[in-house]
Order: C-alpha cells, then structure tokens, then sequence
C-alpha cells in the first residue's frame, strides 16, 4: 500500500475513534457539562444512586422455535427420545408466556394422500394429547395437517422417508 494511502487510512480511523470517544452511552454527542456531571457524581461518594430499571422486552418481529418429533412407519405412537422433545416444547412454551403454539402433522409419501392425511391428524392428535399432558390448555394450541404436503425430504410418490414421518411443533414467542 503506498504510503499517501496508508496515511490517509490512518487520519480516517484516528477520525472515526476520536468521534466515538465523545458519546453517550446511547450514542449521542455528550456535552462536556454532562460529562463531568457523571464523573462528578461518581467520586462523591463512590454510590452514585441510579433508579432500578427494569429490562425492556426487545421489539421486533416475534420469533419462533421448533421442535420435531418423529414417527415410525404408520404409527402414531410416541416413542422414548420423542416424548423428550415434546416436553422440552411445554417447558419452553409455560416459560415464555403468551406464546402461541402450533402442530403441524407431516407423512411421508407412502400410501395414498387420504390414508396420509389421515395419519397425519393422528400424530398431531398424539403430540396435542402429550403437551396437554404436560400442562398445556388445549384450547391454546392450533394445529395443521399437512399429511404427504411440504415433506421436509422431496421423494417421489410411494417412497417411505423417516425424516418426513414428522410433527412440528412451532412456539412463536
């Protein structure tokens, strides 16, 4: 690098941390009256007394968590690390107060598409009947049945997928 640009990327950081060094805690430029005020209040007697300030939710757009639970072959029973996962769904649903939770019921492509949907109400009937199981109100659950619909793994129609063989439970919080 030529040293008229090195130069000249040199003056602009020196710039850029001289600016910063004159701010707020929010940002803004602060007055060299404010400044002192601060450090005033902090050597008078060390307990400079600050008002208790409860923390602010963060705006935003909501966010959401999942959690999957699958599903052996045309069943729709709940099976050992499965029943794990619909818990820890509960817990992070009481948790975060005012969330809304979601079931989405998932097949894979075997069988016929009535068959599927079919399946696909179960399972879902299967994981509502467990959160509710685990303190959920029912009445505080929407659930969806996509059966062989939007499969996680693309196959053609007929293919057995245990990754598609699925409920998803959706907190948005």
């Amino acid at each position: 690098m030529p040293k008229s640009l090195r130069f000249l990327a040199i003056l602009t950081l020196g710039g850029l941390l001289v600016a910063c060094s004159g701010t707020d805690d929010h940002g803004k430029m602060a007055s060299k009256d404010s400044m002192s005020d601060k450090s005033m209040a902090k050597k008078s007697d060390g307990m400079a007394s600050k008002k208790a300030e409860k923390p602010k939710k963060k705006a935003g757009p909501p966010r959401t968590k999942h959690f999957l639970v699958f599903f052996d072959n045309n069943s729709a029973d709940i099976k050992g690390g499965e029943a794990k996962a619909v818990a820890a769904a509960a817990k992070f649903a009481k948790g975060n107060k005012g969330s809304n939770v979601y079931i989405t019921g998932h097949t894979d492509r075997k069988g016929s598409k009535k068959a599927n949907m079919k399946l696909a109400k179960m399972r879902v009937d299967s994981v509502v009947k467990a959160l509710t199981g685990e303190g959920l109100k029912k009445r505080s659950l929407g659930a969806v049945v996509q059966g062989e619909n939007d499969p996680a793994i693309s196959t053609r129609d007929g293919m057995a997928d245990p990754r598609n063989r699925r409920v998803v439970i959706s907190i948005i919080y």
